[in-house]
């Protein structure tokens, strides 16, 4: 595992969890100021480092056995553990930490695997080596099932729609939203044509050989 801290978006994805999970343990007062606060325009982002990770991984398994002054006392033992520290002392049971972190950082290397496959640029997020929006994609699953995005944009597979479902969940465009019915969808239901090779240009569906990404 890395010492990086990770928003409350990037902390679920790791941890396999809800944001809402998440940001209820300080609604309940499990955590308090132990999670690190970062300065951001328009507010303050919430970050966590390895003992959250740690913490709200466990809890995935155990969260129903524990009410929350329990699960208060479990994080405290978890935040006093050393970084390379495998054994979790909790009164009198002992804990391997070891499947936990070793699930964590599987973790990690998904998110990074994701971040690495799109590119930032113009203010928006697109797929490496297209012209495609993720966020454009993403906004569709709202309204259209997966295998319909496809059909959409052909040159995506569904696993690359899954990709930009997720990205979007993490970290959530900004600014107006994009539609949630392309507008393929949107003219064949009103039983309008247009031009294929006119709209494979509108939705980008091959690469721009311009770019470099």
């Amino acid at each position: 595992m890395t010492d990086r801290t990770y928003s409350v978006n990037e902390a679920a994805f790791v941890t396999e969890r809800s944001p809402k999970a998440l940001t209820r343990e300080f609604d309940e007062g499990v955590l308090t100021a132990d999670a690190k606060a970062q300065g951001l325009k328009g507010g303050k982002s919430r970050q966590f480092g390895r003992p959250e990770l740690r913490f709200f991984r466990l809890m995935k398994h155990w969260e129903k056995d524990f009410t929350p002054d329990g699960r208060r006392t479990v994080f405290d033992s978890v935040r006093k553990m050393g970084p390379r520290q495998k054994v979790l002392e909790l009164r009198n049971a002992r804990y391997d930490m070891a499947p936990i972190d070793a699930e964590l950082k599987a973790r990690e290397t998904s998110l990074e695997d994701l971040r690495g496959k799109f590119v930032s640029r113009d203010g928006d997020v697109f797929f490496k080596g297209k012209t495609i929006s993720a966020y454009r994609v993403a906004a569709l699953s709202k309204s259209q099932s997966v295998g319909e995005i496809a059909q959409d944009y052909p040159s995506l597979s569904p696993k690359m729609i899954q990709d930009a479902i997720d990205f979007e969940m993490i970290y959530p465009k900004k600014g107006k939203p994009y539609p949630s019915r392309s507008l393929k969808r949107t003219l064949a239901e009103a039983g309008e044509t247009i031009d294929p090779a006119l709209l494979d240009l509108m939705f980008g569906d091959e690469p721009d050989p311009s770019r470099d990404d």
